[in-house]
């Protein structure tokens, strides 16, 4: 294994956690955190001799000595720090605020369990399978405890389910790690919004894993924003199985981290499912945002769409590099993939790599990426009727990037980030 800073802290982590089990390390959910452990230390930290790292340099946050935070249920209530998000206000809060877990604002409706993911089933334990990123597996090795959302079959969650995920600290290096678990019964309905937040100056390194199961006829959406946590380092892996009718939407929404890398796979394993994959990113300075993406149609008549726009000011950078496979037997496929990306500076840089692997003959896909600066035409066409650069600038720009948050399915939060976003770009008012 590496001997960089973060394995060593890493490991150093996992092996106190372990001692402190007394005993209860041979039930299912500990068994899942040393295979994982395990597969970290095959894995080690990846370099940009590795493919799915190649435009993404980690080292600097490898190099640097972090201190883990041990998650744990409480049985308290929280009432401060507590971040205030428009349309969440009777939201199901689960706060987790430097690795303390807490229940917070609206009760929980029947038929909707939400628990210590530590006292999920051996089933669950095993859906939330191992992959590839060695971050995903990291933080399931390190995450002593984490958050499990069941939904019955035929419940549609009246709240949406908040999951907060806060950062305080003073002093640097600080490691958060993030376990969620989300399962949609059967024809049942389940929204979900994660967010991140720091609290004090200082950097914090956040691993987070989220696994969601859609069985059949549900529905599901899960909604990433990262705002105000200029400090973070965020590298978090989404994962969603999608049975037969069911659908499943993820929104990434990045408008001012330092470091984020966002993984999401979406598994179509029943005919008939659709799965959805939006982003949005708005940087600045040296803020740095990678979205990797996977969509894997297992079956026949299944259906998917992605569309990522960025805005990269200052010397920001952005990856978009997206993967559907297309299996044999997934025939009467329909996927869809688009990147896009506008550069408002000469500093500001992109990658993109859009790829599709088709198997199948009978099947309907597409995919493409542009990247490139304002088309000058339509500045001068708004200039023409009396606006000021900058205004029309900020005008084009903002109607680029609103595009993906229009599909939000949250009204009052979608309004919220639509200013949010207007206000970054200064077009709010036009």
């Amino acid at each position: 294994m590496s001997t960089l800073p973060l394995a060593t802290n890493i490991q150093d982590a996992f092996d106190a956690l372990a001692t402190a089990m007394y005993g209860t390390s041979a039930e299912p959910f500990h068994s899942a955190r040393k295979a994982a452990m395990d597969g970290f230390n095959e894995r080690g930290i990846p370099t940009t001799r590795h493919e799915e790292w190649k435009y993404t340099n980690v080292m600097p946050i490898a190099a640097k000595t972090w201190r883990h935070v041990q998650n744990v249920w409480s049985d308290g209530t929280i009432t401060d720090h507590v971040h205030p998000v428009p349309g969440l206000q009777n939201a199901i809060g689960i706060v987790l605020r430097n690795g303390i877990i807490h229940l917070t604002g609206s009760t929980i409706p029947d038929g909707v369990e939400i628990m210590p993911l530590s006292s999920a089933s051996v089933e669950d334990v095993n859906e939330s399978d191992l992959h590839d990123n060695p971050f995903a597996v990291a933080a399931m090795a390190l995450s002593s405890e984490g958050v499990l959302v069941r939904v019955a079959d035929n419940v549609q969650c009246p709240h949406t389910i908040h999951v907060m995920v806060c950062g305080e600290t003073d002093d640097d290096g600080i490691l958060l790690t993030t376990r969620v678990f989300v399962s949609a019964g059967r024809n049942a309905q389940v929204d979900v919004i994660e967010t991140h937040h720091t609290l004090g100056g200082a950097d914090l390194l956040s691993l987070g894993v989220c696994s969601a199961v859609v069985h059949e006829g549900a529905r599901m959406s899960y909604v990433k924003i990262i705002d105000d946590a200029s400090a973070l380092h965020h590298i978090g892996q989404l994962t969603a199985r999608v049975e037969r009718s069911g659908t499943f939407a993820s929104h990434s929404i990045n408008l001012n981290a330092g470091f984020v890398r966002n993984d999401a796979q979406i598994k179509l394993a029943g005919e008939l499912s659709q799965g959805f994959l939006y982003g949005t990113s708005i940087l600045d300075g040296v803020q740095y945002v990678d979205n990797h993406t996977v969509v894997d149609h297992m079956v026949p008549h299944c259906h998917s769409e992605e569309l990522y726009k960025g805005v990269y000011n200052g010397a920001s950078a952005g990856v978009f590099n997206g993967k559907i496979f297309v299996r044999p037997q997934a025939q009467k496929t329909t996927a869809y993939q688009s990147s896009h990306s506008l550069l408002l500076s000469g500093k500001a840089q992109v990658n993109a790599k859009p790829q599709l692997e088709i198997w199948a003959d009978d099947v309907k896909c597409s995919h493409g990426a542009t990247t490139g600066q304002l088309n000058e035409d339509a500045v001068f066409y708004l200039q023409a009727r009396g606006l000021e650069r900058s205004k029309a600038v900020a005008m084009l720009t903002n109607a680029f990037a609103a595009e993906v948050l229009e599909k939000l399915p949250h009204g009052e939060l979608k309004n919220h980030l639509l200013q949010r976003l207007a206000d970054k770009l200064g077009a709010a008012g036009l």
